[in-house]
């Protein structure tokens, strides 16, 4: 009788999980909604690492209290889509409802100095094109920007006289 009721829960868990991919597929759950590992270029601060599209709390944590921060209406998602600006960069974050204490996730970074650097290639304002251009592949830049994708991330490089000006991490 045991060996039964375990036969049918192994079974009710399978077509559970079956119809979950099937609604995902079908877009009745919108993918964005699901949040698994997410892998693309990272961003290191405070010894907290996070890639576009993942959960921003605990870097949100670990980068401490921001400069500034904004909050608005998402015309993207049906939550908030907030703006923290701390010293060195911005962080672009999201959420999926408007309820109180919903889960953030990170939709960009922006770098403002050269303290902060593309984690695991060591690209910061002011490093030489040359660089980025065998650190991350050589492209041709499109009006002075190298833009380079990896899983969910879109990482922009600008370049101007052969020095890096500006570096933006985005969500796909």
């Amino acid at each position: 009788m045991e060996n039964t009721m375990k036969k049918k829960e192994m079974l009710m868990k399978k077509v559970l999980a079956f119809v979950l991919v099937l609604v995902m597929t079908m877009g009745i759950i919108p993918a964005s909604t699901v949040h698994a590992k997410i892998d693309g270029y990272r961003f290191k601060y405070n010894g907290v690492t996070i890639t576009m599209g993942s959960k921003a709390k605990k870097f949100i944590n670990a980068a401490g209290t921001p400069k500034s921060t904004s909050k608005s209406s998402s015309c993207s998602y049906d939550g908030y889509d907030i703006t923290r600006k701390y010293s060195d960069f911005i962080l672009y974050t999201y959420t999926n409802s408007k309820s109180s204490g919903a889960a953030e996730y990170v939709s960009g970074i922006t770098f403002l100095t050269k303290n902060v650097t593309v984690k695991g290639y060591g690209i910061k304002i002011g490093s030489k094109e040359k660089k980025v251009k065998k650190k991350l592949g050589n492209q041709t830049p499109v009006y002075g920007i190298y833009t380079y994708t990896k899983g969910q991330t879109k990482l922009q490089i600008e370049v101007k006289n052969k020095k890096v000006k500006n570096i933006r991490y985005l969500k796909i």
